[in-house]
């Protein structure tokens, strides 16, 4: 008898029906196209699940160097350097504040909040470039892994703001990242929020 109860407890799981639960709200929209006018460029972000998106782009980057020429307490000339850059990129964004947003009753309009991002980015060589000897460019170019926190709004008539700090791993090893974009969102009109 014993061992009865214990093989129909055994397979109990098996057979019972949990109550059934509503499906996780999806905050985050099927797909946002972004241009940005300060770090410009081009921005997808295309839903993944409720709170994860996949952002892609290409923006352009700037390289610069300047040092003083002469000798201390003589009138020394500054030289400089600079490179322009185009950066493909891709990577996740987990948002997390979506709930405490909506319960402060503000937007998450376009997926306005904060995240957490894994980027892979690759710095193609400069299309245009400045060189002087005397300040010489560190290169720039290779693929660069990236960890960041970031945040992004998207405002009344579709003003996008967005800026995001982190580490990120290339060629020079370990250093700071980030990047900080204005622009403009397109409307999508199958968008609610």
């Amino acid at each position: 008898m014993k061992s009865t109860l214990l093989f129909m407890l055994g397979f109990a799981p098996l057979f019972c029906n949990a109550q059934e639960t509503s499906p996780p709200a999806t905050y985050t929209v099927p797909s946002v196209w972004r241009a940005t006018f300060l770090g410009l460029g081009i921005q997808n972000e295309t839903r993944l699940g409720s709170r994860t998106t996949l952002a892609s782009g290409l923006n352009f980057t700037s390289n610069g160097n300047a040092e003083e020429i002469g000798p201390p307490g003589t009138n020394q000339q500054i030289v400089t350097s600079f490179s322009f850059s185009p950066v493909i990129y891709t990577g996740i964004r987990h948002f997390y504040n979506f709930e405490r947003r909506l319960g402060k009753q503000k937007s998450i309009r376009y997926n306005s909040g904060n995240y957490l991002s894994a980027r892979l980015q690759y710095v193609l060589n400069p299309i245009w470039k400045r060189i002087d000897n005397r300040a010489p460019l560190t290169p720039n170019d290779g693929i660069y892994a990236e960890a960041l926190w970031g945040f992004q709004r998207t405002y009344r008539r579709n003003f996008y703001l967005h800026l995001a700090l982190g580490a990120g791993l290339g060629r020079n090893g370990v250093n700071p990242a980030g990047d900080f974009s204005l622009g403009y969102t397109f409307p999508n009109r199958n968008v609610n929020q």
